[in-house]
């Protein structure tokens, strides 16, 4: 998954206040895609370092801070993205499918690890 650029999440930030100003309405989230779906963007990614592995396609999501929560999803390792936009620039978080496509033996050892992605 990936923290989307600065435009969406400034949508999806005023959306959010308006919702959350309805008293019936406890909490708010967005994505790029219904869970589940799988439509969307596709792209290609890779280990950085780890050449021998190759390019392999990949599905992707945009979700805001909130997501995980929300859904009531527990990360495996890592932390969430942070609510402040500029920090989740070049993060992702990866799905158990992801790890094992990009060949890591535990959600730990993604942690920090590089990655290219190239959408198309």
């Amino acid at each position: 998954m990936v923290a989307k650029e600065t435009s969406f999440l400034q949508t999806v930030e005023n959306l959010r206040n308006v919702a959350l100003a309805h008293p019936s309405i406890l909490k708010v989230s967005a994505t790029s895609n219904v869970p589940g779906n799988t439509e969307g963007l596709t792209g290609m990614v890779s280990r950085i370092g780890m050449d021998q592995l190759g390019a392999k396609e990949i599905k992707q999501i945009e979700i805001d801070h909130d997501y995980f929560q929300l859904m009531d999803i527990d990360l495996l390792a890592g932390r969430n993205f942070s609510s402040i936009n500029e920090q989740n620039q070049y993060k992702v978080i990866l799905n158990e499918a992801g790890l094992k496509l990009l060949g890591f033996n535990t959600p730990e050892e993604a942690i920090g690890a590089k990655i290219g992605i190239q959408n198309y």
